[in-house]
């Protein structure tokens, strides 16, 4: 796009961001304004066409009258009347601005500027003198016509043509009356645009009021603030359309009541779930420590006693090697069960259940695991945001193991204030897309929002391939 397009397109959307209050005001003034300088240029035409023509014809017939005065005179020759009778003449009239008397032959009887006269003003308009001619001279002082009427001596039977008199009359004074007269003329126009602007203001605060409180319900309803309510101002099509829009409003108010109580009742179904969920954890952890850890030791005693009473060092050997498998086994119970229900957690809070959670992790999964926060980490919260939190922090490692080929895992604490910020992230393979909410539908994240959702937290993950995975989770802990 050229230059000049891309100034056109910048004076368009300029144009089109004003409000529809001074796009109405503009427009019709604008218009007034067009089509009042279209009104004055004509005016002025037709003005100048008419005053031009009245103001000829005014003086051809003023110098026939003047040269019908001046034949005696210039029979009796008699130079200082005739000098007398230009002189008057142009102390008269303003706008005259010469008068030249020629006789038959061309010789100056008389004029303005004496006997002798500019030569190009000579040589100009002299003809015929026959009949009364008119030519238009551009000079430096203006536009000036140059009318020329013949001096004739009229009988009964005949008529002698005794020379010709030249009149120069100025038009600077048509173009001074016309000016008088647009003025008062554009003055009136002037007060029927203010007028006008009176009038536009009135409509367009009819139009626009409406509009502007549309605008603001609408505001309103993209912020979820469904109460609101428009007053119509008339029965038109604006007061219908204000009418639907508290239609819709009742509408997505009603909705939304609906939307809420559904969701607290997911929410308590979903409190349900997961408290059913612990309590299933914490009934496995103590399954697996009374009963099944029981059983291995058990086993594990007998064993011993047949390995005592065995005669052979290979049966002795294989006594030894399935006493190893049960005592990993045993490892591997104390393991789930201390994740299912770690005790730690009850007994000393969060963040030191978490610092030793991730050093349990270290050694078990070798990959290497640190915690920093910003305050005491003998800081105690919410039983339920406690378990929530350290439920994420389990899930979040366990999917850093499983699918990012991570080497290192990083979790922070920050409080500020009256919120908590928890960020987990690792230098693993990371994925293409960007978490908000349910954008990945992973049943670990999904859990995770669930949990933070149940607390009232926020939960934000956000991942590039190649840069690992990042967490970010705040909550309100006062």
């Amino acid at each position: 796009m050229t230059k000049k397009f891309e100034w056109l397109e910048f004076v368009r959307s300029k144009l089109l961001d004003v409000s529809v209050f001074i796009k109405i005001i503009g427009i019709s003034v604008g218009i007034i304004i067009f089509f009042g300088i279209i009104t004055l240029y004509i005016i002025r035409i037709v003005l100048y066409k008419s005053m031009t023509e009245n103001l000829l014809k005014t003086w051809n017939e003023t110098g026939k009258n003047i040269a019908g005065n001046i034949v005696n005179k210039i029979i009796l020759n008699d130079s200082v009347g005739i000098n007398n009778e230009t002189n008057e003449l142009i102390a008269l009239y303003k706008d005259l601005r010469y008068i030249i008397i020629m006789d038959k032959n061309f010789q100056i009887i008389d004029s303005s500027f004496g006997l002798e006269i500019p030569e190009d003003l000579y040589k100009v308009n002299n003809s015929n003198f026959g009949k009364s001619s008119i030519i238009e001279l551009k000079t430096d002082e203006g536009t000036i016509y140059d009318i020329a009427i013949p001096i004739l001596l009229t009988s009964p039977n005949t008529k002698i043509n005794l020379g010709v008199i030249r009149i120069g009359v100025k038009e600077k004074y048509i173009n001074e009356a016309i000016n008088k007269i647009l003025f008062k003329i554009a003055f009136f126009m002037f007060l029927i645009i203010m007028f006008s602007i009176f009038i536009s203001f009135i409509v367009a605060k009819i139009l626009y009021e409406p509009i502007s409180k549309l605008t603001q319900g609408v505001e309103q309803i993209s912020k979820g603030r469904y109460k609101v309510r428009l007053k119509p101002w008339a029965k038109d099509e604006l007061g219908k359309l204000t009418e639907a829009f508290n239609k819709m409003a009742e509408s997505l108010e009603i909705k939304e009541k609906e939307l809420a109580e559904k969701e607290k009742i997911r929410v308590k179904l979903m409190e349900k779930i997961i408290s059913s969920q612990e309590e299933e954890r914490a009934r496995l952890s103590r399954e697996l420590h009374d009963t099944v850890n029981q059983l291995f030791s058990s086993i594990k005693i007998s064993l011993q006693s047949f390995q005592n009473i065995c005669q052979t060092e290979k049966l002795k050997n294989k006594f030894k090697k399935i006493k190893d498998i049960i005592n990993q086994a045993i490892d591997e119970i104390h393991h789930i069960s201390l994740e299912l229900r770690p005790p730690i957690l009850r007994d000393f809070g969060l963040f030191r259940a978490v610092r030793k959670y991730l050093n349990d992790f270290q050694k078990y999964y070798k990959i290497k695991t640190s915690m920093k926060t910003n305050f005491n980490e003998d800081l105690r919260l919410n039983e339920k945001i406690e378990l929530s939190l350290f439920r994420i922090i389990q899930e979040a490692l366990t999917n850093i193991y499983k699918h990012s080929n991570a080497t290192e895992a990083e979790v922070k604490f920050f409080l500020k204030k009256d919120i908590l910020n928890l960020i987990i992230q690792d230098n693993g393979q990371g994925f293409q897309k960007t978490v908000h909410g349910n954008d990945v539908k992973h049943l670990g994240v999904i859990g995770m929002k669930e949990r933070i959702n149940i607390i009232g937290g926020k939960i934000n993950i956000i991942s590039k391939l190649g840069q690992g995975v990042k967490i970010c989770i705040s909550i309100k802990i006062k």
